[in-house]
């Protein structure tokens, strides 16, 4: 067989598929493991076969080591040896043994012995090299491959060890120079452009690791599957230059051809979320989960995705997953009672908070109370007693963040609810202190200050919160009554004028029903019965039976001295409530006039 062959076969078995390639040989270099095989048979080829006494045991000693009877390899080697102490194969021989068996210094013993007597020869130089290198003896192992260099023989597998050692010194700019030196000796070899590639990803020059990986494929298409590393580096070497479609293709070869890449399988989808993508980055994420279903923290980040799905039932299950593996537990029981409340399964969010406090204590969580309050304030709806659970925590969290504006609001509604108004009307004021932009807490505090029949501060809160949202037609609409009712029509007028005058969406023939008639009852007590009369007539085509719309109709007819109209419309109000007094003396009064 032909040594250079042999030598590439060697080196291609030097490299294995562990993703922490080469970093630490006693700790899981097995790429060079294999080495010693070709170490041997290049023993076996490269020394003259000169009959000895020592030739028999080498001959059972290889035949036993290639059974895997390495005991008895050794055994019959070293009785070998002691009968032919001069012979060089059976000294290579023990030393590749134990170099397979991870026993480098007993192997380095041996190569050592070699080079007493044959200081040059090269294949006990790299395997001193390579034994020193696995004891991480790295100058001692880069004097080997210098030595071997210069002896001429070789050249290119001594670049590669010597490139190996000093990317293992993270001289990374050194090591490039010998993989480059190896493969100018030896341009066809798939193991050069692989370390080249390596120390090029590991020193973070991306481009050129990308190109030598796939020149490696290139010349050994068994590399595309055979190597699990390959594929991975190559899709995180795309991802630091910001080429995520690339990144994305390799690390779908990767999993595809190695399904059970769990570390492909997070990073392919945290790229995918990265991107956007969130279905598939789930769809990875579950992949990963299938492999390793105790880590909580995973079933956390996966809730985490399920809520951008969004999918809130998922998300609950994840979120559920973590808090039983006791993994995120504070951040897991957050998310629980916040997914379970926006779904109104407010016993469950209860719960959740419940059983946040029973695992870890009550957390000095502003927020926590605040978000446990809202849940306790909707169970409160069905239940009252809780509404004062809910004001403990939303008291809990103002202590804890006397500036948490929300806290307030939420604590003013609960005693809203309680029917305790001045005691909303005092939170709701403290809210604005600090927030003066929550058109809520203004509609909250008008709301409240009606409730005890203070409709002047009712008002003034409901302007505010129109400043705020001009555009709203039930509040201002609602303002509007609030002026009728403290008769100061004249500012009544304007909000339905308003309401009116500004074409939303909001503004459908059912909101126009409803403004007709309190604008035409407003320009009546104004005194401007042309106006009145132009609004209430639009409100009967709305409402024809309404007693009071007729009725204004009426007296707006009346007061504009058209008494005839008049007369017909308090008779028309009379046969709707023929009961009604102020009808019969306006068809009294009517006639009577008409008459004179």
């Amino acid at each position: 067989m032909d040594r250079k062959i042999l030598t590439t076969h060697c080196d291609l078995l030097c490299l294995n598929s562990d993703k922490n390639w080469g970093h630490s040989f006693l700790g899981g270099n097995a790429f060079l493991k294999p080495l010693i095989i070709t170490l041997l048979a290049l023993i076996v080829f490269a020394i003259p076969a000169l009959a000895g006494p020592g030739d028999a045991a080498l001959s059972q000693a290889q035949d036993l080591k290639n059974k895997g009877d390495f005991t008895g390899a050794l055994t019959t080697a070293n009785s070998g040896l002691a009968l032919d102490p001069a012979n060089l194969k059976l000294a290579l021989l023990i030393g590749d043994i134990y170099f397979t068996q991870n026993r480098y210094d007993s192997a380095l013993a041996y190569y050592s012995k070699i080079l007493e007597k044959k200081a040059k020869d090269p294949d006990a130089l790299y395997g001193a090299g390579m034994s020193a290198f696995s004891l991480k003896s790295y100058d001692q192992a880069l004097q080997y491959f210098a030595t071997g260099e210069k002896a001429g023989k070789n050249k290119a597998k001594f670049s590669y060890g010597k490139g190996l050692t000093l990317m293992e010194q993270t001289k990374y700019n050194e090591a490039d120079i010998a993989f480059r030196q190896a493969i100018d000796k030896d341009k066809k070899n798939p193991a050069y452009h692989l370390a080249l590639a390596e120390v090029n990803f590991r020193s973070k020059t991306y481009p050129i690791a990308i190109s030598e990986f796939s020149k490696a494929i290139e010349l050994d298409s068994a590399l595309y599957a055979g190597r699990a590393d390959i594929h991975y580096k190559i899709a995180q070497s795309y991802f630091n230059l910001r080429n995520v479609n690339q990144a994305i293709q390799e690390y779908q070869i990767d999993v595809q051809l190695h399904p059970a890449d769990t570390t492909a399988w997070t990073e392919l989808s945290r790229i995918y979320e990265v991107s956007g993508n969130i279905p598939q980055a789930v769809l990875c994420y579950e992949k990963y989960l299938a492999l390793s279903p105790n880590n909580g923290a995973a079933w956390f980040d996966l809730g985490k995705l399920y809520l951008k799905v969004p999918d809130q039932k998922l998300a609950a299950e994840a979120f559920e997953k973590a808090v039983s593996l006791k993994a995120k537990e504070a951040e897991s029981y957050g998310y629980l009672g916040k997914i379970y409340s926006d779904r109104k399964e407010f016993d469950k969010a209860f719960d959740a908070y419940n059983r946040f406090e029973a695992a870890l204590g009550a957390p000095d969580s502003a927020n926590y109370w605040y978000e446990k309050g809202k849940v306790l304030m909707k169970v409160g709806e069905k239940n009252a007693i809780y509404f004062d659970t809910a004001l403990v925590a939303f008291d809990k969290a103002i202590s804890l963040d006397t500036s948490f504006s929300g806290a307030y609001e939420y604590a003013g509604l609960t005693r809203y609810y309680q029917k305790n108004y001045s005691g909303a009307i005092a939170y709701f004021t403290k809210e604005i202190g600090l927030d003066s932009t929550s058109i809520n807490t203004f509609r909250n505090l008008g709301f409240s200050y009606m409730k005890i029949e203070q409709y002047g501060n009712a008002a003034k809160a409901f302007s505010r919160a129109l400043s705020l949202k001009p555009e709203d037609i039930l509040m201002r609409s609602l303002l509007g009554k609030i002026y009728s009712v403290n008769k100061d029509y004249k500012n009544s007028v304007e909000q339905y004028e308003y309401i009116l005058s500004h074409d939303t969406p909001d503004l459908t023939d059912s909101i126009r029903c409803e403004v007709y008639p309190e604008l035409g009852s407003g320009y009546l007590q104004l005194g401007n019965y042309q106006a009145a009369l132009t609004a209430l007539l639009k409100a009967e085509r709305c409402r024809s039976n309404d007693f009071t719309v007729i009725m204004n109709i009426a007296a707006s007819y009346e007061s504009s001295e058209k008494i005839k109209d008049a007369n017909t419309y308090y008779k028309k109000a009379l046969e709707i409530n023929p009961s009604s007094k102020e009808a019969k003396k306006g068809v009294l009064r009517t006639t009577l006039v008409g008459k004179e």
